[in-house]
C-alpha cells in the first residue's frame, strides 16, 4: 500500500491514486500505475495527477478514460470508489473569513477556497461542480436534512437530522437515534446520489 502525499484531505479520510487505480483494475503494480498515470487520462476533480502518490479523498471524482467514479463512505467507515455520473461535489464549509470589498472567502473541507457575496453558516455542505465552484448551493443542518456520520464509531451511517442536544447533533438512523459531534455530521439532501 502506498502512503499518500499531503493534500486537501486528512489522511484518515484519503487513498493514494495507486490503491484507487490497484482497486479499478486499472493496474496491478505500482510500476503499472505509474505508466498508466502517462498513458491514460487520470484526472481528480477535472485536473490531471501526474504522481503515483497523490491523494484521493472523499467525495472526489476521479476519472480514468472517461469513465467516471465517485470517492464514498460504505457503512462501516471504509472508503470505496463507486461509478459516477453526477458532477456536483458536496464539501463542509470548514471557515470563512470577511476580506475587502464586502466578500467573504470561504474554505471547504477537500482544500478548496472561494470568494463569494452570499450569507453561509460554518459547518454547513457546499453541493458545487469543481469547474464552477462560486455556483454554489450550501446545504445546512436542518430538520429532516438528511446527514452522513462520516467520523466516529458510526462512520458511514445515513440518516435524517433531528435536532440539537445541547453541543451534540442528534441523528435518526433506520433502527436507532444516534448522538455524535457536529464534525461527525456532513450534511447531504435525501436525494443526492454520488
Amino acid at each position: 500500500i502506498v502512503r499518500p502525499h499531503p493534500g486537501r484531505h486528512s489522511l484518515s479520510q484519503t487513498l493514494s491514486i495507486t490503491s484507487a487505480l490497484k482497486t479499478l483494475g486499472v493496474a496491478d503494480t505500482t510500476r503499472d500505475v505509474r505508466k498508466a498515470l502517462v498513458i491514460n487520462k487520470v484526472l481528480v476533480d477535472g485536473k490531471r495527477i501526474n504522481s503515483y502518490r497523490a491523494p484521493v479523498g472523499l467525495y472526489d471524482r476521479l476519472t480514468v478514460n472517461d469513465t467516471h467514479h465517485r470517492i464514498i463512505l460504505d457503512d462501516h467507515g471504509r472508503l470505496i470508489i463507486t461509478p459516477s455520473t453526477n458532477e456536483v461535489k458536496p464539501a463542509r464549509i470548514q471557515g470563512k473569513h470577511s476580506i475587502t470589498g464586502g466578500k467573504t472567502q470561504l474554505t471547504f473541507s477537500d482544500g478548496r477556497t472561494i470568494i463569494t457575496d452570499k450569507k453561509v453558516t460554518v459547518g454547513s455542505t457546499a453541493l458545487y461542480n469543481p469547474q464552477k465552484p462560486s455556483e454554489f448551493k450550501e446545504v445546512t443542518l436542518s430538520e429532516g436534512t438528511g446527514v452522513l456520520l462520516i467520523k466516529g464509531k458510526h462512520a458511514g451511517l445515513r440518516g435524517t437530522f433531528t435536532g440539537f442536544k445541547g453541543t451534540l447533533v442528534e441523528v435518526k438512523t433506520n433502527n436507532e437515534t444516534l448522538l455524535t459531534t457536529k464534525q461527525n455530521a456532513f450534511a447531504l439532501p435525501e436525494d443526492y446520489t454520488p
